[in-house]
């Protein structure tokens, strides 16, 4: 936390890093009307990690995989308006290796999934459309965050979730192309979102 907050104190104080990250905030701008706040951060960081984690958990369920630990759950659980940047740390690594587990599940071409199988994948694969939407746009408005001097916490969370939302989306992106084409290849209907979806992808 304490790097975290020397961290702060750098971009508040530093010229240079403005002038850097000038051409950035307006990507963040262009979404959130002027830039990102730390509340909008926060609260589309908690829904579009939620609704992927949650997405996800049906996937794997579809393919009949052990899912998360009692701890991790805790961990995506306690994303909360109030979480910390170390929650936020946490709870992407859970993220991240689950996304990873689902691709490597789903780009089996030998996986066959039964009835309520495909009815579960079907399911998750439409949560996980919509949460990599708001995932997604996150990730272009954050690549210009500035914290303010209001509330060093809140502005630690922030930059935590500014650190990490946009190193998801290469991850995230490999994901939603494996699910994508395991769909195509065995006649299960892709969500109505996936288009949009695959147009935001290309910004990543």
């Amino acid at each position: 936390m304490k790097k975290i907050l020397l961290s702060i104190a750098f971009l508040l104080i530093s010229g240079s890093a403005f002038a850097q990250f000038g051409e950035l905030l307006s990507a963040g701008a262009s979404l959130f009307g002027g830039g990102a706040s730390l509340q909008t951060i926060t609260n589309d960081y908690i829904t579009g990690s939620k609704q992927v984690s949650s997405a996800q958990l049906k996937l794997l369920s579809a393919a009949k995989y052990k899912t998360r630990s009692d701890l991790a759950t805790s961990a995506i659980n306690n994303l909360t308006t109030g979480a910390t940047a170390e929650q936020v740390e946490e709870a992407n690594k859970i993220i991240t290796e689950e996304s990873k587990k689902v691709q490597e599940i789903y780009s089996n071409a030998q996986l066959k999934l039964d009835a309520n199988g495909k009815k579960q994948f079907a399911a998750g694969f439409s949560d996980f459309a919509i949460g990599l939407l708001a995932y997604g746009k996150l990730a272009l408005s954050v690549k210009g965050y500035r914290p303010g001097l209001s509330d060093l916490s809140a502005a630690a969370t922030a930059i935590a979730i500014a650190k990490n939302v946009p190193d998801d989306m290469g991850n995230l992106k490999t994901t939603f192309s494996a699910i994508y084409d395991y769909a195509k290849s065995n006649n299960i209907e892709p969500p109505k979102d996936a288009a949009e979806v695959t147009k935001l992808l290309e910004n990543f």
